[in-house]
């Protein structure tokens, strides 16, 4: 939880709440509240503050980058979870060659797009699709339509693409998650029906020597 001031409303909170899947059960494993303590941002209602088993105990404080806002973590431990194909990519930084490559990918994106082609766009996202419906125990269909885009496609909306060179190459776990943001954060490619805009942003991948969408 990252709040500008320290100073909180007292119903104000964020929840973090990690499941483990054990025995067709789902079990707290892990967990972190941000909430209001006599009107102060505080993490001390987090259960087991202290840490517990495979749990940390909560860290907080003013975030060293602008000592401004504040900031509540905690590490935990966990095991025998799949890895995901992101997670064997390289890692990647901000350069024009990494841009103009990423470039590419977002306008072969918006040529499904505007040509409304359900399978290649479906081919687009398979990777990260399967594997998140088989860690949803789902389908591809259902967690395609989750997306949100097959709807958006058949309301009638239009994809529009931005010049690249407004954007730049902003990395995600430690280089190995990509995508292009603005100086405000948003992507080259937003959605438009009349007045109505919604952005499209996957984050991407480098892996086997190529660029892979990984939701």
């Amino acid at each position: 939880m990252i709040t500008t001031k320290k100073k909180l409303e007292k119903d104000a909170y964020c929840t973090l709440l990690i499941k483990e899947k054990r025995n067709g059960k789902l079990i707290n494993y892990a967990s972190l509240v941000g909430d209001s303590l006599d009107g102060l941002a505080s993490g001390k209602n987090s259960p087991h503050y202290d840490g517990l088993g495979q749990t940390a105990k909560v860290n907080e404080g003013y975030w060293e980058e602008d000592n401004v806002a504040y900031k509540i973590t905690r590490t935990f431990n966990v095991s025998g979870v799949k890895e995901w194909t992101w997670t064997k990519g390289k890692k990647i930084s901000d350069s024009g060659k990494n841009r103009d490559l990423l470039y590419k990918k977002y306008i072969v994106f918006y040529k499904m797009l505007k040509e409304n082609n359900t399978k290649e766009l479906l081919d687009f996202f398979r990777i990260g699709l399967s594997e998140k419906a088989e860690n949803d125990n789902s389908t591809i269909e259902n967690e395609w339509k989750s997306l949100g885009i097959p709807q958006m496609l058949e309301d009638g909306y239009k994809p529009r693409l931005e010049n690249i060179k407004d954007y730049k190459v902003v990395t995600y776990a430690d280089g190995k998650l990509f995508r292009l943001e603005d100086e405000s954060g948003y992507p080259p490619i937003t959605m438009i029906k009349g007045k109505h805009e919604s952005v499209l942003n996957p984050y991407f991948a480098y892996v086997d020597g190529k660029i892979i969408s990984a939701l």
